[in-house]
C-alpha cells in the first residue's frame, strides 16, 4: 500500500473475515463510499484442511464451507447490487486446479471448489443482462499456508509436489461471458 500511496494512488484497508456477511458488506460499502463504485470483486480467500473423510473433522469442514463457499457467496451478494446499478462489473472467483480431478484426503475442500464452479456458471447466466462478467481462475498447486491444514508439513509437501508436476501446462475453456482457466492433467510417460 505504501508504494501506491507514495506514487499518488489512493488505498483503503478494511480488516475483513469473509466468513461473516456483515464484515463483507462493511468492506464493499466502505469501498464504494470512498471510491464511488466497484469495478471488480476478487473472491480469493481459501482454506484447505487435509484429512481423509473418515476422520470426520466437522469443525474444519464448517470452516472450509464458511470461507471457501459462503465467503464467495457473501462477496457476490454485497458487490452485485452495486454492479447491477452501474450496469457493469467483473466478479472473479479463485478456485484451484485440483477441483477438476477428485483426490483423496481433500474431499470436502474439493466439494467447496466444485460448488464454486456451479455457482460461477449460474451467476454468469443471471448477471449477463447487467453486463456483469464472471471469471473462474484455477491456479495450480503451490506451497502456501493454504495447505497447512490437518496434515503435517511433510505430508503436505508429499501431496503438493506430485500435483505441481502433474499440472504444468495451461489451457483455456472459453464459455460465453465467462472464462474458466484450468490446468489439465499431463499424461504420464514411461
Amino acid at each position: 500500500m505504501d508504494d501506491l500511496t507514495g506514487s499518488g494512488g489512493e488505498t483503503l484497508a478494511v480488516t475483513t473475515d469473509v466468513a461473516y456477511f456483515d464484515q463483507m458488506k462493511r468492506l464493499v460499502d466502505a469501498l464504494v463510499q470512498t471510491f464511488g463504485h466497484i469495478d471488480v470483486m476478487i473472491n480469493n480467500a481459501g482454506l484447505m484442511a487435509q484429512a481423509p473423510f473418515e476422520c470426520l473433522k466437522i469443525d474444519e469442514w464448517d470452516r472450509m464451507i464458511d470461507i471457501n463457499l459462503k465467503g464467495v457467496l457473501y462477496g457476490i451478494a454485497v458487490a452485485q447490487p452495486y454492479m447491477k446499478q452501474q450496469e457493469a462489473g467483473h466478479i472473479i472467483n479463485v478456485s484451484f486446479v485440483i477441483d477438476h480431478k477428485v483426490r483423496p484426503g481433500i474431499v470436502v475442500y474439493m466439494a467447496t471448489k466444485h460448488a464454486l464452479q456451479a455457482l460461477s456458471e449460474g451467476l454468469r447466466q443471471e448477471a449477463k443482462p447487467y453486463n456483469i462478467r464472471t471469471t473462474v481462475i484455477s491456479p495450480g498447486a503451490v506451497s502456501t499456508e493454504l495447505s497447512a491444514g490437518t496434515l503435517s508439513r511433510i505430508s503436505s509437501r508429499k501431496f503438493i509436489r506430485p500435483m505441481r508436476s502433474q499440472f504444468l501446462f495451461c489451457s483455456f475453456l472459453p464459455l460465453p461471458g465467462m472464462l474458466t482457466v484450468f490446468l489439465p492433467d499431463i499424461p504420464k510417460t514411461g
